[in-house]
């Protein structure tokens, strides 16, 4: 018995305190009714999947997490659908993050509670407005010289492929001015 109990006390105080911490948020006008939380590694290879919720009648939803008081920011991302981009967060313990999104969530949505999500917010809306704009402008120019749906695929695959290139390096090299 003195055994079980000291075993239960060591491994009470090894536990690590925590914290609550909530990403909670409203899109109005977006066509998405559900959306995923994520967990990216430390390599930025894999996304862990948290969470899902539906989205209420009037576009609210909310996450609650309990992280140890201890651990450093990480990288989470919010998804909808395969096929658009995910909104990226940094979270740290404690933090109270809230999203408000009207229309397309990912070119206009406005980040509180966490300084380093709406740095990546800003960034994202600035890069991939123009990263559209001059995808539009390569498809165009496709089909104005008479080129085939494949080719245009390809570009978009190029195109595509460079984003997720500097995503990749920015997140590797985080503490590095380049990044």
């Amino acid at each position: 018995f003195a055994i079980s109990a000291m075993a239960i006390i060591l491994s009470s105080c090894s536990e690590e305190p925590t914290t609550n911490t909530t990403i909670s948020g409203r899109f109005v006008g977006s066509g998405v009714d559900s959306i995923f939380l994520e967990r990216i590694t430390d390599k930025f290879d894999k996304a862990e999947k948290m969470g899902a919720v539906a989205l209420q009648d009037d576009g609210s939803f909310s996450f609650d997490l309990t992280i140890a008081e201890e651990e450093s920011p990480r990288f989470y991302r919010l998804t909808f659908a395969e096929s658009s981009r995910p909104v990226t967060l940094v979270v740290a313990p404690g933090d109270k993050i809230k999203l408000e999104s009207a229309g397309d969530i990912f070119l206009n949505y406005s980040v509180e509670g966490s300084e380093e999500s709406a740095l990546i917010a800003n960034f994202s809306h600035e890069y991939f407005t123009a990263v559209d704009e001059l995808a539009n402008i390569a498809e165009n120019q496709l089909v104005a010289s008479g080129s085939n749906q494949k080719l245009e695929r390809r570009a978009y695959d190029l195109a595509r492929e460079a984003m997720l290139a500097q995503m990749r390096f920015v997140g590797s090299n985080q503490e590095s001015l380049a990044a």
